[in-house]
């Protein structure tokens, strides 16, 4: 794409520096406008910029290698911008599924409420003497278990469900706790989404 410049400015040429006596109304790209103080410009490819980076067009073109460009250049994302971007991924990660004794579960919304109202059943059977072993103490006929993200059933003593609801709330925990430390960061790392910083 070209665009039209005024080569004294730099500048877009506006409808006001079109008035030029002997330019014609209508004209394309082919037309020479050199004679006339105008240049066709282009803009720059957009350098590779980092996810803490955003590519900023000039709003000037300059001369550059024989040609008129509007420089493409990449620029650090403003401070609040980054905090966005780090709470985003923060966000992203609250709802992964996590792993447990081998085994990875679900850590949506909905989950975490069943697994938390598990951990607290599993709680008040273990202070009502619940033993380790015992598949049934939350009192039905059928063996405690949880559906696992592979739909495999794993039966759970109320021991093991307790445990089960203390590491889904160390999740969110550690998550919380990572993106505070990477947004007191300075800097704050380009691949801030790289689990490195999360576990």
């Amino acid at each position: 794409m070209t665009i039209l410049v005024n080569k004294d400015t730099g500048k877009r040429a506006s409808k006001s520096d079109l008035g030029v006596d002997g330019l014609p109304r209508d004209f394309d790209p082919n037309f020479d406008v050199e004679p006339f103080g105008f240049a066709w410009a282009t803009k720059e490819d957009a350098p590779q910029a980092s996810s803490l980076e955003v590519v900023k067009i000039s709003d000037t073109a300059i001369l550059k290698n024989g040609s008129w460009v509007f420089e493409a250049t990449a620029e650090p994302q403003p401070p609040t911008r980054v905090k966005l971007l780090i709470k985003r991924e923060r966000d992203r990660r609250l709802l992964l599924d996590f792993e447990f004794q081998g085994k990875m579960y679900q850590r949506d919304e909905e989950s975490i409420a069943r697994i938390s109202g598990a951990g607290t059943l599993a709680l008040g059977a273990m202070v009502k003497g619940a033993q380790v072993g015992d598949y049934y103490w939350h009192g039905r006929v059928t063996p405690f278990a949880w559906i696992a993200s592979d739909d495999s059933l794993t039966q759970m003593d109320a021991q093991t469900c307790f445990a089960f609801g203390q590491a889904a709330a160390a999740v969110e925990t550690e998550v919380i706790f990572a993106a505070k430390a990477l947004r007191e960061m300075d800097p704050v790392p380009d691949d801030f989404t790289d689990d490195k910083w999360w576990s």
